[in-house]
């Protein structure tokens, strides 16, 4: 079976979603490290550690995801990693504690991690099907979401929301857009023989990878920091400044 024209269209539409959601949860996360910050009462090095926990995690989730896809195909690996990705959002505001925290985050950060790589595998597919290229429009959402995801979460603190209530509402919201994606046809290719589950990159490859480490490193870092230290300079006395 090939997927038509209009197949490809709606597949189309549902990896965009999935992106504006995987962005949307982002945004919402980092807007709220500074609450989880205070309602555990964690240090700035215990902190730090949860944030290496929740990049460790992602990053040893990835060629798990891959080989994910070769065996059940981007499509259906991507949507149960989107509905895993909401469910363990919420599952963060449960923590109790430091430990609980980053038990919780390790789960929401593998389960994020593995759905980048699915998504992107998704669109990549799509794209090569189609006669257009669509993966810089499918980022946009992401950029796009991931902003409006912070913007909610500065919404949410205004209004004296609790973490849970914030990530519920975004769960719902998000898992609300993601039950038309998860209704689309779309015939997908698989590989079912055995293969490596890492495999080094050649040169010119490896190159692209040390830039976007270095992206993702920057990004990363100001993501996971930049709401802490606004926090700081806003309740700093004005003599201290």
């Amino acid at each position: 079976m090939r997927n038509t024209k209009e197949d490809w269209g709606k597949a189309n539409r549902a990896v965009a979603i999935i992106f504006a959601i995987a962005g949307a949860v982002f945004g919402s996360w980092a807007s709220r490290i500074p609450s989880l910050k205070n309602q555990l009462d964690i240090e700035a090095l215990e902190l730090g550690g949860v944030l290496l926990v929740l990049a460790m995690a992602s990053v040893l989730s990835f060629p798990v995801s891959g080989r994910w896809i070769d065996i059940y195909g981007p499509a259906k690996v991507t949507r149960y990693l989107a509905l895993s990705t909401l469910i363990t959002l919420v599952l963060i505001s449960f923590a109790t504690s430091l430990w609980e925290l980053a038990l919780c985050v390790a789960v929401f950060g593998a389960s994020l991690g593995a759905l980048d790589v699915s998504m992107n595998g998704w669109g990549a597919e799509i794209e090569r099907q189609g006669s257009k290229s669509i993966m810089s429009s499918l980022h946009a959402y992401w950029s796009l979401f991931a902003g409006l995801g912070g913007a909610f979460g500065f919404a949410a603190i205004h209004f004296n929301l609790t973490v849970l209530e914030h990530f519920v509402i975004v769960g719902l919201f998000m898992g609300v857009l993601a039950f038309p994606a998860s209704r689309v046809n779309w015939e997908e290719s698989t590989q079912k023989e055995n293969a490596c589950v890492f495999a080094w990159p050649k040169k010119h490859l490896l190159f692209v990878g040390f830039l976007m480490f270095g992206a993702a490193l920057a990004e990363g870092a100001v993501a996971d920091w930049a709401a802490i230290f606004v926090m700081i300079d806003s309740i700093l006395p004005r003599q201290l400044r």
